[in-house]
């Protein structure tokens, strides 16, 4: 039974994170982009834009996805040795600022790679390229923030170690 209610508070614990991932993405990335009114060029079928932002979306949450793993190893340790509800608020509070944080760093770290390449390659406009619906070119920049993603989610995963308490475990006895 403690099985069946610890993948159910999985299935939870991720869901949210895919509304979270959404809405933190979106929300962070178009604060950051203040030259393009994302939703108003996606409502004018852009999509180049849209492309950008399935990206920055997908990036994300296989960043997220490394930070996750050791959330949930913790809730599964804590929950099968025991733990006061006061406890479980305070693990879900840490988990949660952790899974904030690694949304942060990793738009964070994707415009910084899409200012830097945009700086390198001088003669092209690239944002106003994407306004114009330039697919050949979101094409690129969205290759560029999957490659964020790819190689993003190892270091956030061991920034979250070196930060995040993880639970005390027993020794292990080898037979």
């Amino acid at each position: 039974m403690l099985d069946v209610l610890l993948s159910l508070l999985e299935i939870f614990y991720n869901l949210l994170l895919c509304i979270l991932i959404g809405w933190f993405s979106f929300f962070l990335f178009s604060k950051l982009t203040k030259n393009i009114d994302e939703l108003k060029e996606i409502k004018e079928n852009n999509c180049a834009v849209a492309l950008i932002l399935a990206a920055t979306l997908l990036s994300v949450a296989m960043i997220i996805k490394q930070a996750s793993f050791p959330m949930i190893s913790i809730f599964q340790t804590i929950i099968e040795k025991g733990i006061s509800f006061g406890g479980l608020i305070k693990i879900l509070g840490i988990s949660l600022s952790a899974i904030l944080i690694s949304m942060a760093i990793s738009v964070i770290a994707i415009w910084l790679a899409i200012q830097i390449f945009i700086r390198l390659t001088k003669e092209i406009d690239e944002w106003n390229e994407i306004k114009k619906n330039n697919t050949a070119i979101a094409i690129i920049l969205a290759a560029l923030i999957l490659i964020v993603g790819i190689l993003m989610g190892q270091g956030i995963e061991s920034l979250l170690d070196s930060i995040v308490p993880g639970p005390i475990l027993e020794k292990i006895k080898v037979m």
